[in-house]
């Protein structure tokens, strides 16, 4: 059941009764003395009916300083500059390379974060607005809800009652200005990519606001979403599990999108779903709060498509799927050399040059075009010209103490489906199999059967026929110890002993695959790699 809205949401008793029935006989009914006091948390109540000052937008522009202002009902403090406007919000710098300039720095305080996602208000944590005056000189302004000392007397600053309310405020009224189509990418692996594919395909002639960085969750939804401008023509937006598990219910019902797309279903966060069925469930959300009419675009491939289908149907969604199952719209014929597929009773070549698992996610961006109008000789002709995104089977050839190395970095994500796939590419891509070196490191949230997981990639390290393979983490020692006979390798606890004696195990021409989740660090090994200068070998 979705809960209310917060404005409606009020406390009541409750009085339990239960009724048992034994071989079909009524037995004595039992009531709970003691009432139920239901205690509903205080959830935040956001404004949705905006000034029609949210409309009033020059072409290509995103907020002007009166918008901001009646929006999010907050007052100027440092009045900016007659014709400022900005582009882009943003709460953490780190993404500043990857917005529209100028863009707003939204300070923000960990405990109002924590009380827009239903946890402890008063939970302590940092305050950002001491790093304003960090990023004076990049940022065009800054919002917030507190006064800040020590600032220039003539930078522009918005004071607002709760800086994460303004943000979704301001999220809500871009979406009720917008025009133009909003596309939602949710699934177990390959969000991130399809993302980027789909910016990179409908951007070479369209005005796309598109996700950074993996900002996808209840609150990072919303502030993405802030960006998208009256005019923009494709709003692509990613979206991980926890964007539709905040206690409002799924974040599609405020943002609701035009076009949705799954991209995998694998077990992923099984550790706090319990089963793939209650992922499935959890994110067949991502079509709540769309209208009828609208596209769902599937993964004919991936576990428990019934109940993803049977969500879209409910919601008189028209459906797109993708896969190498016959009954797929885009049927994948071919998976090797950039594949080919059928669509229509015509048969195309895919050419485009990223790992296999990430073809998959090159049909998802077709199936996209198809729905939002963009033929598909458009999308494949620029499909042929995108580059893996960083962290996710990009190459970079380098020079590592001396020796010339092919680096594929997918350390950023991981599961046990594209870990198989990773090494296929590495084959593909390195067809001497005495220059092949695969270092693996474990993967994440795999719940009560992690080490069953683990130990099931043997078959797949085997066949890659790899001339040295190095697993990193305590979950990839369990793998280790079943195949250290049947290949020239080693084990090694941390990221930081890999590093340390990675140099042994290099040669000159190398192609290193180093794959795995984020969370083992890998992504250390990869800049040491290709950045760090290394100790000499012995």
């Amino acid at each position: 059941m979705r809960p209310p809205a917060g404005d409606r949401m009020v406390n009541v008793d409750l009085q339990l009764e239960m009724s048992v029935k034994i071989d079909g006989v009524d037995c004595e009914k039992f009531v709970d003395p003691e009432p139920i006091v239901s205690q509903m948390p205080n959830y935040p109540i956001y404004r949705r009916e905006f000034p029609d000052i949210i409309y009033h937008s020059e072409p290509d522009k995103c907020w002007t300083a009166e918008q901001l202002a009646a929006v999010t009902g907050g007052k100027w403090l440092v009045e900016p500059p007659e014709g400022f406007y900005i582009q882009s919000i943003l709460r953490d710098m780190i993404f500043y390379e990857q917005v529209e300039q100028p863009t707003m720095f939204v300070a923000r305080r960990r405990s109002m974060m924590n009380f827009h996602v239903g946890l402890n208000p008063r939970t302590s944590g940092d305050d950002t607005h001491s790093q304003i005056a960090k990023h004076i000189n990049r940022v065009a302004c800054a919002m917030i809800d507190h006064p800040v000392e020590g600032l220039p007397k003539d930078f522009p600053l918005l004071m607002v009652e709760d800086t994460i309310k303004a943000c979704m405020e301001l999220a809500l009224a871009a979406r009720k200005r917008f025009q133009g189509k909003m596309i939602a990418i949710t699934g177990s692996a390959g969000k991130t990519t399809t993302t980027y594919m789909l910016r990179h395909v409908l951007g070479q002639d369209h005005d796309v606001v598109a996700s950074y960085g993996s900002v996808n969750l209840g609150l990072g939804v919303p502030l993405q979403f802030a960006n998208v401008k009256q005019d923009t023509t494709f709003a692509i937006i990613e979206m991980a599990i926890g964007a539709f598990t905040i206690p409002r219910g799924s974040i599609t019902y405020d943002l609701p999108p035009h076009i949705a797309v799954v991209t995998s279903l694998t077990p992923a966060h099984i550790e706090a779903y319990g089963s793939t069925t209650r992922l499935a469930q959890v994110k067949a959300r991502v079509f709540n709060g769309m209208s009828a009419g609208g596209y769902a675009i599937l993964n004919r491939d991936m576990p428990h498509y019934d109940i993803f289908e049977q969500k879209a149907l409910s919601k008189n969604l028209n459906i797109i799927t993708f896969g190498a199952h016959p009954d797929s719209t885009i049927r994948m014929t071919e998976i090797k050399n950039g594949g080919s597929f059928t669509f229509g009773g015509r048969s195309y070549t895919l050419e485009c040059s990223v790992p296999s698992e990430q073809l998959y996610d090159a049909l998802a961006v077709l199936g996209v075009s198809i729905a939002s109008g963009v033929s598909i000789e458009y999308a494949l002709k620029h499909l042929k010209t995108f580059t893996p995104v960083k962290g996710r089977g990009s190459v970079i050839e380098t020079e590592y103490n001396g020796l010339k190395l092919r680096v594929i970095d997918s350390a950023y994500n991981a599961n046990v489906a594209s870990m198989s796939s990773a090494l296929k590419y590495l084959t593909e891509l390195e067809s001497e199999a005495s220059r092949r070196v695969a270092i693996l490191g474990d993967i994440a949230e795999l719940g009560a059967n992690e080490i069953a997981h683990h130990r099931s990639l043997a078959e797949a390290v085997l066949s890659t026929q790899a001339d040295r393979v190095l697993l990193v983490g305590s979950l990839m020692k369990h793998l280790y110890d079943d195949i250290k006979d049947k290949i020239n390798g080693a084990w090694f606890p941390t990221y930081k002993e890999l590093i340390a004696g990675v140099n042994a195990w290099l040669r000159d021409g190398d192609t290193v695959l180093l794959k795995s989740s984020n969370a083992t660090g890998l992504t250390h090994a990869v800049e040491h790699l290709t950045n760090a200068t290394a100790p000499p070998q012995k």
